[in-house]
């Protein structure tokens, strides 16, 4: 009897471990084998750990009221914090504005810097890393300010609603005296003929998106790795990405508010009847009565990749776009970055647009030439 009940327990035992042991293999290889793996490593792996309620866990984006969604504050991969406990990515800025030149950098994921590792080789940190080089080989100081400091206010995934949200409701509390604006690829993929289209961009993500802890399945749950394995691969692999703000093709509840006639004169306006055009208008107005200055900065395209090449409506959305931000540039005196393909060494274009740590750094150096030429015809860079 007592052997019997022992044999049981050591094949219970052993099954148990050969699943768990599959689990765990499983997870690592979902990881391996993930197309973006580079950019949001070992995802599926911090993923069972979230929903598993693990301790320090978190997702990279939260839902936020008015925001849409935002950085997590004190989000970490490998024990490497990559946001903020003010929840944006890089060193956090004291909310007081202090002796230093402000600049607060708004854009999607080439702002927040998807493919650099660490957060100091996006182009935000090397643009403030270049402006202490470059005033210095100038020979140069500033009048009113000691040096410099900068916000990284870059979402993966935003459009120019989120980055008008971001500014009016939390960072232009942190008085920036400059901003520095880099939107419109992402409004420009967008399927403006898709029928469930709206500016408001409420049929692209759900309401409760990220709000995974109200999954019915118990945490504990979570703690097995062959459980883990099955639910995510099978169930929630697809259902959302726990890097990335939740997307879904339509409403589960219609709300097509935005007529064919609307789409159509949007369309017909090259889109200054459309939302990228209001957004950016507004935010520059806003920034203007704050009395900061805007730099306004075009999308550009690496044409050599299919992401470009194999998407003439979003080259085409793009241009129309950049046309946008410089008659903008013109009528409301804002500042102007040149900025394009053939600006940055080739090899370091990951993509259509994003960059390697170098890439970023000639970025970063060609916004700092831009802000360092605005503070000397201002009178603020001066000569030591």
């Amino acid at each position: 009897m007592f052997t019997r009940v022992f044999r049981t327990i050591f094949v219970t035992a052993v099954c148990i471990a050969l699943l768990e042991g599959f689990g765990y293999l499983a997870l690592h290889n979902l990881d391996r084998t993930d197309p973006i793996n580079y950019v949001f490593p070992h995802r599926f792996m911090r993923l069972k750990k979230v929903l598993a309620h693990d301790e320090g866990a978190l997702p990279r984006y939260i839902s936020a009221v008015n925001l849409n969604y935002m950085p997590t504050p004190g989000y970490k991969i490998s024990g490497r914090e990559e946001h903020n406990k003010d929840g944006y990515r890089g060193d956090a800025v004291p909310l007081e504005k202090g002796n230093k030149f402000r600049i607060l950098f708004l854009g999607g994921s080439t702002t927040y810097g998807s493919l650099v590792i660490d957060y100091h080789d996006s182009y935000p940190a090397q643009t403030i890393h270049w402006l202490n080089i470059l005033l210095a080989q100038s020979k140069k100081k500033l009048k009113t300010y000691e040096g410099f400091e900068g916000i990284n206010a870059g979402m993966e995934g935003d459009y120019s609603c989120d980055e008008l949200n971001l500014y009016l409701h939390k960072f232009r509390y942190y008085k920036p005296d400059l901003l520095v604006y880099h939107s419109v690829g992402n409004d420009a993929e967008l399927d403006f003929n898709n029928n469930s289209y709206t500016p408001d961009m409420v049929n692209l993500r759900t309401p409760e998106m990220y709000q995974i802890y109200r999954y019915a399945i118990p945490p504990f749950l979570f703690r097995s790795y062959f459980f883990s394995y099955v639910a995510i691969r099978f169930f929630l692999m697809d259902k959302f990405n726990h890097d990335q703000p939740r997307m879904q093709p339509s409403l589960d509840i219609p709300c097509n508010w935005f007529t064919d006639k609307a789409r159509t004169e949007m369309l017909l306006s090259k889109h200054k009847e459309g939302p990228f055009y209001y957004n950016t208008r507004t935010l520059i107005n806003e920034a203007n009565l704050d009395s900061v200055q805007v730099l306004l900065v075009p999308w550009a395209l690496n044409m050599r990749d299919k992401q470009a090449y194999g998407r003439p409506q979003y080259v085409e959305t793009v241009k129309i776009y950049n046309d946008m931000l410089k008659d903008f540039y013109q009528k409301y005196h804002t500042l102007w970055m040149d900025y394009t393909y053939e600006m940055i060494n080739k090899d370091y274009w990951v993509d259509d647009c994003h960059l390697t740590k170098e890439g970023e750094s000639q970025k970063g150096k060609l916004a700092a030439t831009a802000i360092l030429d605005y503070l000397i015809s201002s009178g603020e860079a001066i000569d030591l």
